[in-house]
């Protein structure tokens, strides 16, 4: 194959890939627009919701630690999911939110040795991260690892 033939490729792929998503988009704008303000709505409820640090550092239950960011897509998509998980595990775990922008929270960074949002630390009773988590963590997968955690 000539080398025309082989650069033409990709930016044929690149194009067509390019007119998929925008036919979708404009089909579906409410249903795209919705996911995202679904997700921020879901991420703020869950922040406000949440256990304080402190006092989940006192309990004597497991806790799960999600550090975040309200500009963070990734934070906002799975806060719906994070949102169940809450309602369904929220009477044996402690979850907490840290927004990463705020500065009193510089110290849990260091200390979670945090390297992007979100992330999530998962404590077990006695406070000892047993898992850490970075990036899109499905649901399922999270619902497991909490299943695990309640058990011991």
């Amino acid at each position: 194959m000539s080398d025309v033939k082989q650069k033409k490729i990709p930016l044929v792929v690149g194009i067509l890939l390019t007119l998929l998503f925008a036919t979708l988009w404009l089909e579906n704008p409410q249903e795209v627009a919705h996911s995202a303000l679904s997700g921020s709505i879901a991420l703020h409820e869950i922040s406000q919701k949440s256990v304080p640090y402190d006092r989940a550092i006192a309990s004597d239950q497991p806790a799960v630690i999600e550090f975040y960011a309200n500009w963070c897509s990734t934070c906002q998509e799975i806060a719906i999911g994070l949102r169940e998980l809450h309602q369904q595990y929220g009477d044996r775990v402690n979850f907490v939110m840290l927004d990463i922008d705020r500065p009193e929270w510089t110290e849990q960074l260091k200390q979670y040795q945090v390297t992007g949002v979100p992330q999530i630390a998962l404590l077990n009773s006695e406070h000892r991260v047993v898992k850490t988590l970075v990036g899109m963590i499905p649901k399922t997968v999270l619902d497991r690892i909490l299943a695990q955690l309640i058990s011991g």
